[in-house]
């Protein structure tokens, strides 16, 4: 039995949400899947401090009806967890396929994290069908088998999330600001508009010199060259530098427009 409670005295461990603009025909659904995980992820909760108990309690009794108890709850809180998991993959899916009109590679992942969902899903009957510590461990052992591919999807997929949320964000403020751009072009005879505009074009040089670095260490999380958290690391401060010159590039136009707009 206590190999069952080593298995077990991990407690889940989330990527934090990135906050992402939403397609029209997955409004709904994505609200959804949200309340989906957030309710699977307080039953885990509430299955874990359950299971606690079970351990506690056969530590305590080392009894036949104790064990069984233990494995009873140990079960419970492993298929909770995975519900949790697959609930929160799914609700990330759906917000990966929101974005897909406006950031493609997502794509790819949205199809993977489906997968993952199946994956899930095979998982939790699996577990459900033991009937004794051996096969129960040994369903688990695959669990933990299969975690670094696990963490490999998640890095990956945060990272083309925000990458799309960004790129979201992108296609918003060109909707807005290109007619501005384009009449100030009918304006380069100012000094100042001209090198305003000029000015423009090396920051759009520069965010997209970000978001192939940030692409590139997508790619290196699954060339395996890069360990996941470490690869977060790293596109973090790439993603928050594209989200910085964005709106240095937002403030500039606008300051532009203001001063030179209407001349």
């Amino acid at each position: 039995m206590k190999k069952l409670f080593i298995i077990l005295s991990f407690f889940l461990i989330f990527v934090p949400a990135l906050a992402l603009a939403q397609g029209d025909s997955l409004t709904t659904q994505i609200p959804t899947a949200e309340s989906d995980y957030r309710y699977q992820f307080d039953q885990y909760r509430a299955r874990y401090q359950a299971y606690v108990t079970a351990k506690q309690t056969y530590e305590s009794d080392k009894t036949l009806v104790a064990e069984t108890a233990a494995l009873n709850a140990a079960k419970a809180v492993a298929i909770a967890r995975s519900a949790t998991l697959r609930t929160y993959t799914a609700w990330v899916r759906l917000r990966l396929l929101s974005l897909i009109s406006v950031y493609p590679q997502a794509a790819e992942y949205a199809d993977g994290l489906n997968t993952q969902i199946v994956w899930y899903q095979n998982h939790e009957a699996a577990i459900s069908s033991t009937t004794s510590l051996s096969s129960f461990d040994q369903v688990m052992n695959d669990y933990y088998f299969k975690r670094t591919e696990r963490q490999k999807l998640y890095s990956a997929a945060q990272i083309v999330l925000k990458l799309a949320e960004l790129a979201g964000f992108q296609h918003e403020a060109r909707g807005q600001f290109d007619p501005i751009l384009t009449a100030l072009k009918d304006k380069q005879n100012v000094p100042e508009v001209q090198q305003g505009l000029i000015h423009i074009a090396q920051i759009g040089d520069e965010i997209n010199v970000l978001i192939t670095a940030t692409q590139t260490i997508v790619g290196s999380i699954q060339s395996e060259d890069l360990a996941a958290k470490q690869a977060l690391q790293k596109a973090s401060e790439k993603l928050d530098a594209i989200r910085t010159k964005q709106l240095e590039l937002i403030t500039f136009i606008t300051e532009l427009e203001q001063n030179y707009y209407d001349q």
